[in-house]
């Protein structure tokens, strides 16, 4: 039976209060915080992270993958580097997944796959502890949320559109045929991993399938690091891992043009001490402004020194062969 050997996660140490972002937009806060990448930290350096957080304990993987809709390449593969830096073979098989906000979900499904059909032993997916029971997906076109190359921030409907329309819709056939699969009544989940976009969305969802939203729903982290997109359920699932006890029952759903859910059992295996994604959360800095913010992620411009290929240091060297010439021509 395929499963989960090991779960890493990585979390930005820096936090903007959503005070001072109420504050800059003259909005009202709702309370908490997110979490920002520093300057020099992206999706990628993310994952190398996470990755490394697995230890060097135990057999090398035979393939890595590599989920999110903020690669830091519009053309260049972010699972090479990580399998670089992991200092694996270049037999390794790489691959990236993005695109979708379900991207994460539907990275995993394929390492379950990769291993069933024997093209692989072990994969990294940069997202044993839990063996798999039952998948399900449900492929639906519905333009909830999206984003073209030349825009640099998602776009979306209104959100009781999609609220209705799409994710709550989605997500309620999804968890529905996983669970006819896996032969479970919704009682009988310890755990459930909704994509939480708000705090609000996943209560009806639940509500709908027969969930009790305040027993069974994994937190979301949405008050401490705020909407973490496509690593969210893979996130909540690493720290539903953390404190799940032998032969709980997970079930993780990813959510974006369809969605995945698969259901998982608990093996009881003890996570490795100070790596956890509570630890993360609470090991923290928090930034003192937003302009702060805005620098960090390179939303405003500052000037900056002048990068003409000329160089100060020559012009001042050759200034006086340089105006003889130009007194020369004169002439």
């Amino acid at each position: 039976m395929a499963g989960i050997l090991a779960a890493g996660a990585s979390v930005p140490r820096y936090r903007l209060p959503r005070e001072l972002i109420a504050k800059e937009w003259g909005g009202t806060s709702a309370g908490g915080e997110k979490a920002v990448a520093n300057h020099d930290e992206d999706s990628l350096t993310l994952a190398v992270n996470a990755t490394l957080a697995l230890g060097s304990e135990g057999p090398r993987p035979d393939a890595v993958f590599f989920a999110t809709t903020t690669a830091p390449y519009a053309e260049k593969q972010a699972a090479a580097t990580i399998a670089t830096v992991l200092d694996l073979p270049a037999s390794v098989r790489t691959l990236d997944f993005t695109d979708t906000l379900r991207a994460g979900t539907s990275a995993v499904l394929a390492g379950l796959d990769a291993v069933a059909g024997g093209s692989a032993a072990r994969v990294v997916v940069a997202a044993g502890l839990a063996e798999v029971i039952a998948t399900h997906t449900v492929a639906d076109e519905f333009l909830g949320t999206w984003r073209t190359r030349e825009q640099e921030f998602p776009r979306a409907f209104p959100g009781a559109f999609e609220a209705k329309f799409g994710y709550g819709r989605v997500i309620g056939e999804v968890v529905k045929g996983v669970l006819a699969k896996a032969r479970l009544e919704p009682r009988q989940l310890a755990t459930v991993i909704l994509p939480t976009p708000t705090p609000r969305a996943p209560q009806a969802v639940a509500k709908a399938a027969g969930l009790d939203a305040k027993r069974q729903l994994q937190e979301s982290f949405w008050t401490t690091l705020g909407d973490t997109g496509a690593a969210q359920p893979l996130l909540m699932l690493a720290a539903a891992l953390e404190r799940a006890k032998a032969d709980d029952l997970i079930l993780v759903v990813g959510y974006g043009d369809g969605a995945d859910a698969i259901v998982l059992r608990a093996t009881g295996r003890p996570v490795p001490p100070g790596q956890g994604v509570a630890r993360q959360i609470e090991v923290k800095r928090t930034l003192p402004s937003y302009g702060r913010y805005a620098r960090f992620r390179k939303l405003v411009r500052k000037e900056t020194v002048a990068t003409e290929s000329s160089s100060p240091v020559i012009l001042w060297r050759d200034r006086k062969p340089s105006a003889r010439t130009r007194t020369g021509s004169r002439r």
